[in-house]
């Protein structure tokens, strides 16, 4: 990489991102053991629809561009 970059760049991952205010690690772990569900319940389906983990979210989804170009967005907005 060239030293005068100062935007980070992600150069591997896995998995999707907890959704913001799910209940931090914990509040994660419930979601997605409730994703796992065969047959959801009423209550699971409320809780993953409420933290917009439902209509085909994918738990091991990472797209590494797409990473990279919101931080490069996010720099371009924001640098002096």
């Amino acid at each position: 990489l060239a030293r005068d970059i100062h935007c980070p760049v992600v150069t591997a991952g896995r998995g999707a991102c907890p959704p913001e205010d799910c209940g931090g690690i914990w509040g994660y772990e419930d979601l997605l053991i409730r994703c796992k569900q065969k047959i959801p319940s009423d209550d699971d389906l409320e809780r993953l629809e409420w933290a917009g983990m439902d209509d085909g979210w994918d738990a091991s989804a990472f797209d590494k561009q797409a990473v990279n170009a919101l931080f490069k967005e996010t720099y371009e907005n924001h640098k002096a």
